[in-house]
């Protein structure tokens, strides 16, 4: 693990009512912030009209995040279009009442066909060369998917794989929220209220099982004033034991064995658990792709300063879409596959989805060797 680090931070900064403002929402406007910058910087510097920043950067933003978020619905999770349509686009629920929910999933590879296509119109409507504009435009994306990737840390977001490798992340925000709402007493008392006050996990020392990716956890649950010692067994036996056998992406909890606990009481008659379970440590790809993606920009940004003066258009673009779509398709064999789309070809939608964008960067690539600097 690194630095025997749980992930357990809290996606929201704070709540208000049916509101929250979370972490990945801030990145986000920092990382358009962040980009809008750059974009100017690249515009002066090249000696380009800087009063087109602006309608270049609308223009990129809005096809980005427009494709971006239904390459997402149409690819990834398509029962959004026939059970929550209006969540395609309006970040707001009402199943149980009014609930402004975000809109949190976008697809990276759906921003890059966005900004292509927006930018494509663009060059048409104010005749300006396409590949000039998608070198920045596609800079511009790669800084604000940078940002998107650090936000998908903090949503807990896109874990893959089990690993024992040193890279592996706990995610435990599940366990700690979840126990906190388990209704208790489920079989006599199926909504009954939950007695807990307070949840606690770290890591443990005891290893239960042994298998790939698995740390041993230690949750401690203390109860309400109030609660008898039937009721802590109750609870403890039946209902955690059935949420951390259920929370199978974060914990191993076999099904063949009780739950693993010690219960404690005070001298004012206040009952605290110990619970020993197994966390899941699995690859944090989001971690990886945010990254390499900084490293690249890092790259792209000197090459650009260095070939300024000889720097021919589309290059730029062409490297941006085939690195983004290279790394994203070696990253996934680390996530996992839950339904293939061709029986016995182990690859991901988001994989199929790079190699006709992996291809396209290739012609932009071999394009812009035979273009002028504009």
């Amino acid at each position: 693990m690194i630095l025997n680090f749980i992930w357990n931070i809290n996606p929201d900064i704070f709540s208000f009512g049916p509101f929250q403002l979370k972490w990945l929402t801030i990145l986000l406007v920092v990382g358009v912030l962040a980009g809008r910058k750059l974009l100017s910087y690249m515009f002066k510097k090249e000696g380009a009209n800087s009063g087109e920043v602006g309608s270049v950067f609308n223009f990129t933003l809005v096809g980005a995040i427009l494709c971006a978020r239904l390459f997402y619905v149409a690819f990834i999770e398509p029962d959004i279009l026939f059970n929550k349509p209006a969540q395609i686009l309006f970040p707001f629920e009402f199943s149980q009442g009014f609930k402004f929910v975000g809109i949190g999933q976008f697809s990276m590879l759906g921003a890059i066909a966005g900004a292509i296509i927006t930018l494509l119109i663009y060059a048409k409507l104010k005749s300006r060369p396409f590949l000039w504009l998608l070198d920045k435009g596609l800079v511009l994306v790669l800084v604000i998917i940078i940002f998107v990737r650090v936000g998908n840390v903090f949503q807990s977001e896109f874990f893959g794989k089990p690993t024992d490798l040193p890279t592996g992340i706990l995610a435990v925000d599940k366990i700690e929220k979840g126990l906190l709402n388990v209704p208790c007493c489920a079989m006599r008392n199926p909504n009954g209220e939950n007695p807990l006050d307070t949840v606690s996990v770290m890591k443990g020392k005891a290893m239960l099982h042994e298998g790939v990716g698995y740390e041993p956890l230690i949750a401690y649950v203390f109860f309400k004033d109030g609660a008898t010692e039937q009721l802590v067994n109750e609870f403890l036996i039946g209902d955690v034991k059935t949420y951390l056998f259920e929370l199978s992406d974060q914990i191993f909890e076999p099904g063949t064995e009780p739950l693993h606990y010690t219960i404690f009481v005070d001298t004012a008659n206040n009952y605290m658990a110990r619970i020993q379970t197994i966390g899941l440590a699995r690859h944090p790809l989001q971690l990886y792709e945010g990254v390499v993606f900084l490293v690249l920009l890092i790259v792209l940004i000197w090459y650009w300063n260095e070939h300024l003066k000889k720097h021919q258009s589309g290059r730029m673009a062409g490297l941006v879409i085939m690195s983004i779509s290279g790394i994203h398709f070696m990253i996934e064999f680390m996530n996992v596959l839950t339904r293939p789309l061709i029986k016995s070809v182990p690859l991901t939608v988001d994989q199929y989805l790079c190699i006709p964008i992996f291809l396209f960067g290739v012609v932009l690539l071999v394009t812009s060797s035979k273009s002028k600097k504009v």
